[in-house]
Parts: C-alpha cells; sequence; structure tokens
C-alpha cells in the first residue's frame, strides 16, 4: 500500500520497521509496539485487561528486539535509512485497530527529524484515529465504520505480505518506479471465477467459485441433485448476485455416482454435512475468511441448507430458498435463528403449503414470498429474474454492510435483539446487538454460551444470583462470563438465561441454571475469559458489542 502511495506521489519510499508485542497467550492482540532507536509505545488497558507482569512483557520484548533487528538488516540489505531530517514523512499502514504500531512509527519518523509527519490509513477504529492524532501532525483514514471490529473487514484479501515481496517493491521504489510507470508492472491479481474442489467426509466434492471485485459477502448454493454448478437456473442468480458485489460458490453436493442413487437426493443429513464442510472451507480461504456466509437453497437443497443454518459450526447469517422443501429440515427448524427467505411460485400449491408451514416453526426472521404465476422450477418469462431480485436484495438488507455508510445489519435496524459467533484468528469471537445495554451483555453472555452447549431444548431447573461490581460495561461482562465459567466447572450447571439489574452496591445478575450433563457440546469450554476487544456502544438503533475470548 505504502508503494502505491509514494508510486503517486514521485516520492522515495522506505521502511519504518516497527514490532508488535502480542500478548503472550494471544499473539493477535498488541498490547504495546516498539521502533528503531528504542522507541517504545505501551498500551496500558490491554496490559490491564490481559494481568500481564513485568516479565511477561519484558520476555515478549526482549525476543521482538531481535526480531525488529534482524528484519531492518534484512530489508535493507546494507543501504542506509534514506533521511527524514526536515522532510515530510507519510506514514502507511494497513490499518489501525489498537493504534500501537502506528504511533511507534510515528516517533521512529520524529526520531529521526522528520519535520511533518501524516498518517494514512484506508481503514480504522473511530475511537483509536482520535488517540493517533496525537503522534501525528495529520490523520487521513478513508473508512471508520461505526461498527469496527479488525483490520481484515476493509478487505478482499487480507493475507500477510511476505518479506520477498517488501524487498522487491523498494527495490522498484529505489529505481524511480520506471518499471511501473512505463506500464510494466504487473496487474492486481485477476478476480477468482474458478473450478475448485472441496474434501467432505469420504469425498471431494465439485464446485465453481467466483468472487467479484470488493465482495461483502458470499453465498452457498445448495440443491439436492449433484449437477448444482451446472444449473442454468443457479448460474444465473449466482450473476446477479456477482453484479452486485457478493462471491458466490455453486457446488455440487453429491459425486456423480451418489446421484444416480435416488435416495442421496433426499438424505438431508448427508447433503447438511457436506454444506457445513463446504463452509468451512471457506473460512481458511483468504479471499473468503472475512466474508459474511449465506446459503441459496433449491429443492431438497433448502433442507439441507436450514439444517446447516442450525449447526453453529457453519454461522451462517442469511438464508435464501428458492422454490425449496424446508420441511426437510424436520427439528431443526426450530433451531434456525439466521434471517430466512422462502420464494415459492404462486401455481407450486402442494411446495406453497408446505413453506407456510416451516414459515410458522422458524423462531428467527422468516418472510415468505410468492411469485405470481409462477411453476416449481420457475420457467415462466420473468419469474426467475424475480428470483434473483429478492435473493439479492434479502442478502444485502439483512446481513452486508453498506459499502460506502457501513450502516448495520437490518436486525440492528429494527432494534431485535440477537447475537452471532464469527471467524477470528482469537479462539472464540461473539458480536452481539440489542435495543438495551443490559440486553447487548445478556446477548453477548448467551451467545458465549451457545458456541459451546446446546441450550435450545434446556428446561430451567433453579435459580442462582449473584452480586458484581464493575465500574465500565467491559469489566461487568468479563465479571458476568467469569461467573458463567466458574458456575460450570464447579457446579456443573450451565446458565440458559441471564438477567442484569442495578442495584446499589453493584449489579443483580439472575443465572437461570440447568445441569450441563443434559446438553450436548458443540465446542470447547472456554477455561479462562480474557476481553480482546469490546466495543458497547449506544446509538440510534441499539446497543452493540463485539467480545473476542480465549478456550
Amino acid at each position: 500500500m505504502a508503494f502505491e502511495v509514494a508510486k503517486a506521489l514521485r516520492v522515495p519510499l522506505d521502511v519504518v520497521v516497527v514490532r508488535k508485542l502480542g500478548v503472550p497467550f494471544q499473539p493477535e492482540l498488541a498490547f504495546g509496539a516498539i521502533g528503531e532507536g528504542g522507541v517504545r509505545v505501551i498500551n496500558d488497558s490491554v496490559v490491564r485487561h490481559a494481568g500481564l507482569s513485568r516479565d511477561d512483557m519484558d520476555a515478549v520484548e526482549d525476543k521482538q528486539r531481535a526480531e525488529l533487528q534482524r528484519r531492518s538488516e534484512h530489508f535493507r540489505r546494507g543501504r542506509d535509512r534514506i533521511s527524514l531530517t526536515g522532510r515530510t514523512a507519510v506514514i502507511v499502514d494497513d490499518g489501525i485497530a489498537t493504534g500501537a504500531t502506528v504511533k511507534a512509527a510515528c516517533q521512529v519518523a520524529r526520531a529521526q527529524g522528520a519535520s511533518t509527519v501524516a498518517l494514512a490509513v484506508p481503514i480504522g477504529a473511530a475511537e483509536t484515529i482520535e488517540a493517533v492524532a496525537l503522534y501525528a501532525d495529520e490523520v487521513v483514514c478513508l473508512a471508520a465504520p461505526k461498527f469496527f471490529f479488525a483490520v481484515g473487514q476493509g478487505y478482499r484479501n487480507f493475507r500477510q505480505t511476505s518479506d520477498d515481496e517488501v524487498i522487491a517493491l523498494l527495490d522498484r521504489a529505489r529505481g524511480g518506479f520506471r518499471d511501473v510507470l512505463a506500464g510494466g508492472s504487473a496487474a492486481d491479481p485477476p478476480l477468482r471465477d474458478e473450478e475448485v474442489e472441496v474434501v467432505a467426509g469420504p469425498v471431494s466434492v465439485a464446485g465453481h467459485l467466483t468472487i467479484p471485485k470488493q465482495s461483502t459477502g458470499i453465498v452457498v448454493f445448495a440443491h439436492g441433485s449433484g449437477s448444482s454448478r451446472h444449473s442454468p437456473r443457479n448460474r444465473y442468480v449466482a450473476d446477479v448476485l456477482n453484479e452486485t458485489g457478493l462471491a458466490t460458490v455453486l457446488f455440487d453436493l453429491l459425486t456423480p455416482a451418489e446421484e444416480r442413487n435416488r435416495a442421496n437426493v433426499f438424505d438431508i443429513e448427508l447433503l447438511a454435512h457436506r454444506l457445513v464442510d463446504v463452509t468451512s472451507w471457506l473460512t481458511g480461504q483468504p479471499d473468503t475468511a472475512s466474508l459474511p456466509v449465506g446459503y441459496f437453497g433449491a429443492s431438497t437443497g433448502t433442507g439441507a441448507a436450514l439444517v446447516a443454518a442450525a449447526d453453529p459450526r457453519a454461522n451462517i447469517a442469511a438464508v435464501v430458498s428458492r422454490g425449496g422443501r424446508p420441511d426437510l429440515a424436520g427439528r431443526s427448524l426450530t433451531k434456525v435463528h439466521a434471517p430466512t427467505l422462502l420464494i415459492v411460485g404462486g401455481r407450486d400449491e402442494v411446495a406453497l403449503e408446505l413453506n407456510r408451514r416451516a414459515q410458522a416453526a422458524i423462531p428467527g426472521e422468516c418472510a415468505l414470498t410468492v411469485v405470481p404465476g409462477a411453476t416449481h422450477l420457475f420457467e415462466e418469462p420473468g419469474t426467475l429474474e424475480q428470483v434473483a431480485v429478492l435473493a439479492r436484495d434479502w442478502f444485502t438488507d439483512h446481513w452486508i454492510p453498506h459499502p460506502r455508510t457501513g450502516r448495520p445489519w437490518k436486525a440492528m435496524v429494527h432494534n431485535r435483539s440477537g447475537h452471532r459467533t464469527v471467524p477470528h484468528t482469537a479462539d472464540l469471537r461473539i458480536e452481539a446487538w440489542a435495543p438495551t445495554r443490559d440486553g447487548c451483555i445478556r446477548q453477548a453472555v448467551l451467545g458465549t454460551i451457545a458456541s459451546f452447549l446446546d441450550t435450545s431444548s434446556a428446561c430451567a431447573q433453579r435459580i442462582r444470583r449473584r452480586r458484581l461490581t464493575a465500574d465500565r460495561d467491559d469489566d461487568l461482562l468479563v465479571a458476568v462470563l467469569d461467573e458463567v465459567i466458574f458456575l460450570l466447572d464447579t457446579s456443573g450447571e450451565a446458565p440458559v438465561d441471564v438477567h442484569l439489574q442495578d442495584v446499589d452496591g453493584g449489579i443483580d445478575v439472575e443465572f437461570t441454571m440447568v445441569d450441563a450433563s443434559a446438553l450436548p457440546q458443540v465446542g470447547a469450554v472456554p477455561k479462562a475469559v480474557s476481553l480482546n476487544e469490546l466495543r458497547l456502544s449506544d446509538g440510534q438503533h441499539g446497543w452493540r458489542c463485539s467480545v473476542t475470548l480465549d478456550v
């Protein structure tokens, strides 16, 4: 990114070598940073929350000092630093989260004699940008989303930049950008539009992956037959979604040999397991790991999509069905909380009744839209176009933040409460939202519990109350989560609901408890609570928080 800025300004390019000081048990979380010339910046808030001792911090710093020296020599390869004395230094970074590294970089530039320091980043947290403004004469940030969770949310591809790439770019810049300005530079990597294979249990399933530029989410197509990726109807809908900036992946959930057995088309559990495997694969791909995932189901694939959406491992943000059989999801319908749109043809009377029954069973937001004059396959003129537009609008309205305004999910706009688990480099991350402060904390706690225990069918057995004290909302959330883990470990009981009430001398927390041994375990049980980041904000659409935990 700094290379592109230097090229546009026709100015020299150099590196300011800094190293993040990561919390020992969560290296991606910075408690500070160091830079050349003995510069050192510490984030006291992170140190306090992580409970770091001086020995812990010194051990990390000693290791990073050695790495800083090695990288400085490696990148410059015997060349002297470009002098900053009396010059304007433009510090470019990929984004600002805690701000530790950019603070260190600005201090290094000052120490090297820069008369003016400007900081330029594409994305950052608003409050952090205000904090780092104390270290730079000017800060330019293109996007400061209201709900900022990580720098990677602003990127389609957030892979690591290798040392070799850094060295190559520095060499090209030292050559005066001649190859670049002459048109000799490589173009941006082409958009992915390719056939892929994913291991799903004992077999490999084939699919077609399309990732448009600046994708804001990805939709997985689920069809009961084995030729989903070649379906002209699915491909048409996928093209419409791609034009909107949504990535798509059309998979054959059955192999050619399996498709020959008609019974496999109705094996919903098999199809759902394959769908979860495909979704897990997407979260491990650099181009799609940060994208929210939705399902587009058709025929028996709708039943599989809803079963998979009810699986906490899939973490699905929205579901759309075209002429599907949601009834085949059975009891899983009662566990579907992702916003769901059921699209049925007006002349498909049997499917219409089955979809109405399924809509009544789904506890989350669920809409049923009838396309007049359409039969089961939507072959009538204009009907498939309506399906594509309905699907596009459902995904973009319910789980894709607007690319310019960064507006929140529609769930927040309507002040509904909820939570979800999102992929993250740390062990567990929960996002929660609610109309009230207490409701938001409650949803964060319930989301944490749901990530390792299936409490959907639990019946309350007893009430336990605790009085907690906390000066800040983040301290309160950590205290409540600590109490949840303590109760689980000491009494073998798990809370399935929680309520908070302010009282003199603290906050009363009421837990509705059940026998934990009677609940299916769906994930790792946290042994300690480490707050990575909490943003609890009171805005016109309600309260929202994001918390990352170690398990």
